[in-house]
């Protein structure tokens, strides 16, 4: 899904930029593909949450929440990981100034 989203981006830039530069002629040989990269990877999320109110899909903080908590979440519970001890050693801090 990584690699279908990245061409489907890859396509909307592009299609973007050569749109920019038909507007904009007399500027085309200016838009440069790396700037234009990150212009336009500056203001995706923009881009995407039209995308999403057009559809009918409202932005919903609860959403985002119940989203991350089901897949930000290792489903692999036991595996060692080497910043391990240093993600438990700033969780504590965090907890600690919490009470």
């Amino acid at each position: 899904s990584l690699v279908l989203v990245a061409m489907l981006t890859l396509v909307v830039s592009h299609r973007l930029l050569n749109h920019m530069r038909l507007l904009a002629p007399e500027k085309s040989a200016r838009f440069t593909p790396l700037r234009w990269a990150e212009s336009f990877y500056s203001i995706a999320p923009v881009i995407m949450t039209r995308v999403l109110k057009f559809i009918g899909i409202d932005e919903d903080p609860l959403l985002l929440i119940i989203y991350f908590m089901a897949e930000g979440v290792d489903p692999n519970v036991n595996r060692e990981r080497l910043l391990s001890p240093w993600v438990k050693a700033v969780n504590s801090q965090v907890l600690d100034g919490i009470e």
